[in-house]
């Protein structure tokens, strides 16, 4: 299959997938599509076995394969610009996501994912499809993202996201100010964890801490806009890329 039939695909999984996150109706399906969903590009997905022979346009089961996979890669991207990297805005993080979508390897994913700390969503919410990785949980690559509870005494961080068990939960640590941006400073950590951010110190049971993920601060502060030194790893060339993309 040729480069540009697979990413006319990809895109068209894409869309049908979001379609469907976002309850679109299937009259409304052509003004949610990158690429239109008719005549020979509908044909394509169905030489592919990737929705039904007939009738209205819906995933099959490899559909749903390939479309997890590729929504993976777009919002795996999309968390390590915005927290790692630092790219705030919205249309710039899509742009380098679009490309990343349809070229990283599986092995590179797991990486990210792991360096991530297996995130459960995008920074605008979208749920992320679980990998391999993060039903075992790897830990094989030294993370930028942990939990809060992983800090050491005086070790400081920059909340990432916070993945409760409930909304309730979540409102609690929301109203005490504590937020995604905030730099938050892990006091202590026995009896009770206490933290320290914006000139409030604040006690945390253990299950709370386990709720937060941070970004590491201490040593080198991964929000400063210093590009990081890329090595000869895909890794490196990786983030040597997205630099460069941050910056034209």
């Amino acid at each position: 299959m040729k480069q540009h039939e697979r990413e006319l695909i990809d895109e068209m999984l894409e869309t049908l997938w979001t379609a469907r996150e976002q309850g679109v109706s299937p009259e409304s399906l052509q003004e949610h599509a990158k690429v239109p969903l008719l005549g020979e590009n509908i044909e394509l997905l169905r030489e592919e076995g990737l929705i039904p022979p007939q009738g209205e346009p819906f995933l099959t089961v490899e559909g749903e394969t390939q479309a997890a996979r590729i929504i993976r890669r777009h919002r795996l991207t999309d968390v390590l610009l915005f927290h790692v990297l630092n790219m705030k805005d919205h249309e710039q993080r899509e742009r380098v996501a679009c490309i990343t979508e349809h070229s990283m390897l599986p092995e590179m994913m797991e990486g990210i994912c792991t360096l991530l700390g297996h995130p459960s969503h995008s920074p605008e919410g979208e749920p992320i499809p679980p990998g391999e990785c993060c039903l075992r949980q790897a830990e094989t690559v030294e993370r930028a993202i942990v939990r809060l509870s992983e800090l050491n005494r005086g070790e400081r961080g920059r909340v990432a996201y916070i993945k409760p068990l409930s909304h309730s939960r979540f409102e609690k640590l929301s109203s005490f100010g504590v937020l995604p941006g905030t730099v938050v400073t892990l006091l202590m950590d026995r009896p009770a964890f206490i933290i320290s951010f914006e000139n409030t110190e604040l006690a945390l049971d253990s299950a709370a801490v386990e709720d937060i993920y941070v970004t590491r601060l201490s040593g080198q502060d991964l929000s400063s806009e210093e590009p990081p030194e890329p090595g000869p790893s895909l890794w490196g060339r990786l983030t040597a890329w997205i630099w460069r993309e941050k910056g034209s």
